[in-house]
């Protein structure tokens, strides 16, 4: 009797990794639709999510991994978080915080725009409107990087200063910090 139950149990067993083998397998799980989310969103596109994220339509939705993904997309230095996230049966759903460019430095080279936390978004020739920060001391000044402890520091008393400055109504005069 006792090896009878184990040989139903094996043969049970064995159907129920068969049918989840076949489930994982079928087309019900192969991914038709990537849905992005992008919070604050100014500069990122849905498409450059996706193309980023490395995601391709028809892939079945238990290949994909999710830190990888999660890596592939913080590769941009203007995505601040990401969250990827399965939708059953073949969905993915990305959502992304955006980071916003505050502030810039100018260089020699042009501008390097950069968050309030002090993340290098991007270098560009162009000025932006926002305000200009100079003295700063960080000299590896690459896309994705943040700015030198001294400098984020610095960061804080120059939203001190423009607080106090937007409080006293010249905020608009003022071109530098």
């Amino acid at each position: 009797k006792k090896i009878m139950l184990i040989i139903k149990l094996f043969i049970i067993l064995g159907f129920i990794v068969a049918g989840l083998a076949f489930l994982l397998k079928s087309s019900i799980f192969n991914i038709s639709k990537i849905d992005v989310k992008i919070q604050n969103n100014k500069v990122l596109t849905d498409a450059d999510i996706k193309n980023l994220s490395k995601i391709e339509i028809g892939q079945n939705i238990y290949s994909i991994n999710k830190k990888e993904i999660i890596t592939n997309i913080k590769n941009n230095s203007y995505v601040e978080s990401v969250k990827v996230k399965r939708a059953l049966p073949n969905t993915v759903e990305i959502k992304i915080d955006e980071r916003s460019v505050k502030y810039q430095l100018k260089t020699d080279d042009g501008y390097i725009y950069i968050d309030e936390r002090g993340y290098i978004l991007e270098k560009n020739n162009e000025k932006d409107d926002c305000m200009v920060i100079t003295g700063y001391s960080t000299t590896d000044l690459l896309e994705g990087n943040k700015l030198n402890d001294e400098d984020v520091e610095k960061l804080k008393y120059v939203e001190n200063i423009l607080q106090e400055a937007e409080y006293s109504n010249i905020l608009n005069n003022i071109t530098s910090v």
